[in-house]
């Protein structure tokens, strides 16, 4: 600096003093550098003034100040953080030196540091990083890319001359960590880059890798050290994914085809790729993997698709299922959730209803599809009647004939009375857990794993008859059902007949009806002898209940309750040759000889006989057809359909059979090129009931069987289309 002379009155007089101040850099003698050749960040500059004066004409006086100290800082700049991709296609581009790029194994911000090493993308795509590399903004990645991260902080540019360093730490919602050294696109820029890779395995934390799976979220953070309040983030996505699963099972699947739909003009919509510019298809199958226009691939795994970039607007979607599925769910997102394993992203965009997005970027929703659950499912006791105190062994088959694998869930309403015996289910024989049971004690839920297709199951336990069973036909009844309860199959039954011991409160009406019992010239009262029983005669009573004799005429009603009944033979069922006559006088008979009336007063047994003569005509054997409803189906075999033609009928049950249960089979026959609908009283059946199809040899005929089909009391309706 130049001196400069002043003049200043002071006690004594006139002073002479001239001041001189010099600034030395660092330790160094060399001056301060001019404006146009400013010193370096972080520069430490020394200061001191000297001072001269003179009283009159003495000699001069020089004193010098103290040493003032201080160091040159950059400008305290607000950071800026983002994340990049390498995009060597985009029109937007922009070449940029990437000087490095280093991790802290320690995971320090500290360091120490190691070399990342050579930048390979999916498929061995080596990154040239000795020039610059051509990247843009990114917002979302592939799973196995590399991942450029950019910091612009004028303030950590502490040298012009030489290439400086900042340290950022990159972490994932997955759990994954890495510190990052970026350096300096050039000296003196401010402007910072590193990367680093990714990949889907798992990988141990701050290791060189990022693990990344499906909706991995990314985080960012840059702290400026010469300013610990200045602190900044960025995210991105990395395989931001979507799904389509079953509602029932969470079981990812592949082969739906699902489109992309502009909700205003109701065409298909036009996507982008990851890097925002690359042409990707609006349709495409889950489980496929996909090719934008830039080439790149996006290997997808079971029931994945994306849409990596949407612009703004209002859509929906499209979805042709695979065989087996259906779309959209008749679940809601609640039961989807309670069926599967919750982490499945279920909005209106799932449904197929229209939605909107916000703002550009990936699409992220999941789509449930229903399986076709045909299910069958049939139910048998280990026997016919029981008493109280005795234990009933169940067996419930469940076979499955479609092509969904769901869950064996079994839910059986009890009989009154009936208690489960712990420890005795069984799945194909072996041990599995007791059910849930419900707070009443009346319904049991068993959770049996899964049904496969083309899979038969059978799920066995036991039931003890209580104290307050009540007698008469038990039904047990069993269905397979979704977590929230919705039906996916027939109901299966099984009766077990309870009987009263020692005939406490009901009768047994016993009864023959014979030949040769009596002579009918003999005057009253005639003698009655045992005479010849006659086979084959039906009687009923005014419930409706029949009976059939045997081969010694004898017959019987079981479970009759107290009061007055009535036991009448049916005439058409006489063997030929035969007529009813009169062998006691009997107030009983009122008049006819062929009905009887029964005062049952509490337990024991009563008779009620009828008496035949011949009357002159030829005697035939008549057989009588002992008919089951149950196996009726069993008659019309492989033999059968070889004689029939393909006119289409109903061919079981009979017209006019009364069925013994409240569910029946049927069989339909048709041309093989027909399809058939089957409806109960208006409503259609699912493909639950359907048990099979028989052809004849010629492929000219066919017969579709359907089982467990129930019905109402009284008058049903069933149309076959």
């Amino acid at each position: 600096m130049t001196g400069q002379t002043a003049r200043t009155a002071g006690r004594n007089g006139l002073y002479a003093a001239a001041f001189a101040a010099s600034a030395w850099l660092g330790a160094g003698t060399a001056h301060a550098q001019a404006v146009d050749d400013s010193p370096l960040f972080g520069t430490e500059i020394t200061n001191v003034a000297t001072y001269t004066y003179q009283v009159g004409g003495s000699t001069p006086v020089q004193v010098e100040t103290n040493v003032a100290v201080f160091v040159v800082e950059p400008p305290n700049t607000p950071a800026i953080i983002d994340f990049f991709r390498y995009a060597p296609t985009a029109p937007t581009a922009v070449p940029t030196p990437i000087n490095g790029s280093d991790y802290a194994p320690s995971g320090s911000t500290a360091g120490p540091f190691s070399p990342i090493g050579a930048a390979i993308n999916p498929g061995g795509q080596a990154i040239d990083t000795s020039t610059p590399v051509p990247i843009i903004p990114a917002e979302s990645y592939l799973a196995g890319e590399v991942m450029f991260v950019r910091v612009i902080d004028e303030g950590a540019n502490r040298d012009g001359s030489v290439i400086d360093t900042v340290v950022v730490t990159i972490t994932t919602d997955s759990g994954d960590e890495i510190t990052l050294r970026l350096y300096e696109t050039g000296p003196n820029t401010g402007v910072f880059f590193a990367y680093v890779k990714s990949t889907r395995e798992d990988t141990p934390t701050n290791d060189l890798e990022l693990t990344t799976p499906n909706n991995t979220n990314l985080t960012a953070t840059y702290r400026d050290l010469l300013d610990q309040t200045d602190v900044v983030f960025d995210t991105a996505l990395v395989d931001p994914l979507n799904r389509v699963f079953s509602s029932i099972t969470g079981e990812l699947v592949d082969g739906a085809v699902i489109t992309l739909i502009d909700a205003t003009t109701g065409q298909a919509v036009e996507t982008y790729g990851v890097d925002g510019f690359s042409a990707f298809p609006a349709t495409q199958t889950s489980g496929t993997s996909i090719t934008d226009g830039a080439g790149l691939v996006y290997e997808l795994d079971a029931g994945e698709f994306r849409f990596p970039r949407v612009q703004e607007g209002e859509f929906l979607i499209q979805v042709d299922p695979p065989e087996g599925f259906t779309f959209a769910s008749s679940l809601d997102a609640d039961s989807i959730r309670a069926n599967a394993d919750g982490s499945f992203v279920i909005l209106d965009a799932s449904y197929g209803l229209q939605f909107t997005q916000d703002a550009i970027g990936a699409l992220r929703f999941d789509i449930p599809l229903d399986p076709q659950t045909d299910l069958v499912v049939t139910k048998a006791a280990d026997r016919a009647t029981a008493d109280v105190g005795d234990y009933v062994s169940y067996t419930v088959t469940v076979e499955n004939s479609g092509l969904a694998t769901v869950p064996l869930r079994v839910f059986d309403t009890l009989p009154i009375g009936f208690r489960y015996v712990p420890g005795t289910a069984r799945v194909a024989s072996e041990i599995t857990n007791d059910p849930q049971i419900s707070d009443d004690a009346t319904a049991l839920t068993f959770e049996a794993g899964l049904v496969r297709p083309g899979e038969r199951i059978e799920l066995s336990y036991a039931l003890l008859v209580g104290p307050g069973a009540s007698l008469g036909d038990a039904v047990n009844r069993a269905q397979i059902i979704d977590a929230q309860g919705a039906a996916l199959s027939n109901v299966a039954r099984a009766e077990v007949t309870l009987r009263e011991d020692l005939l406490r409160s009901t009768s047994t009406i016993i009864g023959r009806i014979s030949e040769n019992s009596c002579d009918p010239e003999q005057d009253w009262a005639r003698d009655i002898v045992r005479g010849d029983g006659v086979e084959g005669v039906r009687l009923y009573t005014e419930t409706g209940a029949y009976a059939v004799t045997d081969g010694d005429g004898l017959y019987h009603f079981e479970g009759v309750s107290e009061g007055t009944h009535v036991v009448q033979v049916d005439l058409e069922t006489l063997p030929q040759g035969f007529d009813i006559m009169t062998c006691e006088e009997n107030t009983q008979y009122a008049g006819r000889n062929f009905s009887k009336f029964v005062d049952v007063q509490g337990g024991g047994i009563w008779r009620a006989n009828f008496y035949l003569a011949r009357n002159g005509e030829a005697i035939e054997e008549k057989v009588v057809e002992v008919f089951d409803d149950q196996t009726e189906y069993k008659r019309y075999n492989e033999e059968w359909i070889e004689t029939q033609t393909a006119d289409a009928a109903i061919v079981y049950p009979q017209e006019g059979r009364t069925p013994s249960k409240p569910s029946i089979n049927l069989g339909i026959k048709h041309s093989p090129e027909q399809t058939v609908r089957l409806s109960v009283n208006g409503r259609e059946l699912n493909a639950a009931y359907l048990s099979g199809r028989v052809r004849n040899i010629g492929n000219s005929v066919m017969l579709t069987r359907f089982r467990g089909v129930d019905i109402l009391e009284g008058g049903n309706d069933l149309t076959a289309e």
